[in-house]
C-alpha cells in the first residue's frame, strides 16, 4: 500500500518532508545539540523528492475494510523522498513502543517479533518498488531525529542511542 502511495506525485500540493524535518529537529529540546547539528547536516545531502509520503505509516493507521486497505491519519502527509517515509516507517516498526496498559505477555512477544514485521514490511514494500537499502538508511539520521520531538518517553533512551551510535560512527 505504501509503494501505491509513493507512486503518487504530490509536487507542489504538500509541504516538503525535508523541509517538516529541518523544523522538527531545529525545534527540540530535548535533541543534544551535537546531535541535531549532526542530523541537519545529514538532512543536507538528501534528495527532495515529489512522492506522496505518509509520515505516520504503520499497521495502527492502516485500516481494513474487506480485502481493501484504507490508511488512515494524513496529518503528517509530506511531498518527498519515498525512502525517507519507508526510513520512517521501520523506525517505527522497530523502536515504536506500544500503548500503556498493553499486558506484559503481549510487550514480550512484540519484542520479538519487531525485527521480523520490519523484514516483512521491507520485503512487500521491495515487491511494489525497488528500493536501496543504503538509500533508506540515509534517512535513518534525519527521521530519528525527528522523531524525538514526538514525545513518546519510552523511545527516547532508543532514539538518541541510534542517534549517539551513527554520531560516533562519523567520527
Amino acid at each position: 500500500v505504501q509503494a501505491q502511495l509513493h507512486a503518487a506525485s504530490a509536487s507542489g500540493g504538500l509541504p516538503g518532508l525535508k523541509a517538516n524535518l529541518k523544523r522538527q529537529i531545529g525545534s527540540y529540546d530535548r535533541l543534544p545539540e551535537h546531535l541535531a547539528r549532526f542530523a541537519l547536516r545529514a538532512l543536507e545531502g538528501l534528495p527532495d523528492g515529489e512522492s506522496l509520503c505518509h509520515g505516520d505509516f504503520h499497521p495502527g493507521n492502516i485500516l481494513m475494510a474487506g480485502a481493501t486497505p484504507a490508511v488512515i491519519d494524513w496529518t503528517n502527509a509530506t511531498q518527498g523522498d519515498p525512502d525517507a517515509d519507508v526510513a520512517r516507517t521501520l523506525l517505527m516498526l522497530r523502536i515504536g513502543e506500544l500503548q500503556p496498559g498493553t499486558p506484559m505477555v503481549i510487550r514480550v512477544i512484540a519484542t520479538f517479533a519487531r525485527k521480523i514485521m520490519a523484514s516483512a514490511y521491507l520485503r512487500a514494500y521491495r515487491r511494489q518498488r525497488a528500493v536501496e537499502p543504503t538509500a533508506v538508511r540515509r534517512w535513518e539520521i534525519p527521521v530519528a531525529a525527528a522523531r524525538v520531538g514526538d514525545g513518546i518517553e519510552e523511545e527516547l533512551p532508543k532514539l538518541l542511542a541510534i542517534l549517539e551510535e551513527q554520531y560516533d560512527r562519523a567520527g
